[in-house]
């Protein structure tokens, strides 16, 4: 009877520890006229976040250009941050367990850069795009070479980008765009090398979906891309979901994580070790909240009040 007692109450505790885990993250966002940096604790009693860092004089514009992204495996974060009246940006790379800045690069405005994506590896390579505001219909791939955040051009290819994202199970750069012909996705090799190419297209959507960028993140837990859809709830309002990436056809398969009608997903976070999902939004009135999903059974869990804008979240 004791040993029964004894496992019934071990079981009891693991179960306890897991359902109250608080999984530490890192998030970006605007405060005042600065750029913040800081610590996140996914968890429903988490109300804020906690700032490390603060990048003076600047920016950062999370309108679906994907200006950041976070090395798993080294903790260094890479970031665009805009400078105010059109005057150019800065990458940046963040040590994240020091939280300290170990290297910075200035551009003008004749380039705007997005669609980052770490390649998960030791030497801190990220993938990227970028316009040359020439008003061309060209996106233009490239790589950030760490340690002088110096921008490689690799290639272009006319489209309008919707969104991007790195494997690292098989070591491939996925990105969305779309042209006179429709929707698209490039697979590209980490070399930057082009593997195929197809349309792609919405399956399971209720709602007509919105031409928007779509802010790929990659779930480690399931080796899997997310999306983020917005869809025309009405004549004037506008709700988001979660979508799977279909890696047979193409196709994004929008799930039943809705969001509630007028709340705007900021930003999306998959945890590894865990099959919750987290989304930052906004609602019209200027509130801010944070939505928590199960991925494995396409729940949604919980929606709690946050008092952080949080723009990119990892």
């Amino acid at each position: 009877m004791k040993k029964i007692l004894l496992a019934l109450f071990l079981i009891l505790t693991y179960c306890t520890i897991q359902s109250s885990a608080q999984y530490n993250g890192v998030g970006i966002w605007n405060f005042k006229r600065n750029i913040e940096v800081g610590e996140l604790q996914y968890s429903r009693s988490s109300e804020k976040a906690a700032p490390k860092i603060v990048l003076p004089n600047l920016f950062y514009d999370n309108k679906g250009f994907q200006q950041s992204t976070f090395n798993n495996q080294t903790k260094v974060l890479t970031l665009i941050a805009q400078k105010f009246y059109n005057e150019g940006s800065v990458i940046y790379s963040i040590d994240t367990l020091g939280w300290k800045v170990i290297a910075s690069a200035n551009y003008t405005n004749e380039y705007e850069f997005g669609g980052l994506e770490s390649d998960q590896t030791s030497g801190n390579g990220v993938f990227g795009v970028y316009n040359d505001n020439s008003g061309s219909d060209l996106i233009h791939t490239m790589k950030i070479n760490f340690g002088n955040n110096k921008a490689i051009s690799i290639g272009s290819f006319k489209g309008s980008y919707r969104g991007s994202v790195f494997l690292p199970s098989t070591q491939e750069y996925y990105m969305a765009f779309v042209n006179n012909t429709g929707l698209f996705v490039k697979v590209f090799d980490n070399n930057f090398i082009e593997i195929q190419e197809k349309k792609s297209y919405f399956v399971d959507n209720d709602f007509p979906v919105n031409d928007t960028p779509l802010n790929l993140i990659y779930d480690p837990q399931n080796d899997q891309i997310i999306a983020t859809v917005s869809m025309q709830y009405s004549s004037t309002d506008v709700t988001y979901g979660l979508a799977y990436f279909d890696f047979n056809t193409f196709g994004f398969d929008v799930t039943n994580m809705y969001g509630y009608s007028g709340d705007y997903f900021l930003a999306t976070v998959a945890l590894k070790g865990s099959n919750y999902v987290y989304t930052f939004a906004s609602n019209i009135g200027g509130d801010l909240y944070m939505y928590e999903w199960n991925f494995l059974t396409g729940r949604f869990l919980s929606l709690t009040q946050y008092y952080t804008e949080i723009l990119a979240a990892f």
